[in-house]
């Protein structure tokens, strides 16, 4: 399956207009952006949730004022805070 990445600025190692991003996490993402989830902090609420390694995330909005973020996994949409989804580390493009 290949991800969607057409509204994508930052990615793994690479530069952008302002800096080099390291590493790529959900909160980096774009709304309407997809990526596999490839890192997850340990935390006994995330995996029941759909949000494990390997799965495909998409973001789908990004609440005012540093509120949670929607993504949607598994069929169903997710809210969670900015503060998890910067922990989580996602990357774009095919898994073979």
């Amino acid at each position: 399956m290949t991800v969607n990445s057409k509204n994508f600025i930052n990615s793994n190692s690479i530069n952008t207009k302002s800096k080099k991003i390291d590493y790529l996490t959900l909160e980096n993402l774009s709304k309407g952006d997809s990526a596999y989830i490839d890192i997850v902090p340990e935390n006994l609420l995330l995996a029941p949730l759909g949000i494990r390694s390997g799965k495909i995330a998409k973001l789908e909005a990004k609440q005012p004022f540093k509120g949670p973020i929607v993504i949607s996994i598994e069929g169903r949409k997710v809210a969670i805070s900015r503060h998890i989804a910067n922990k989580i580390s996602v990357s774009i493009g095919d898994k073979n």
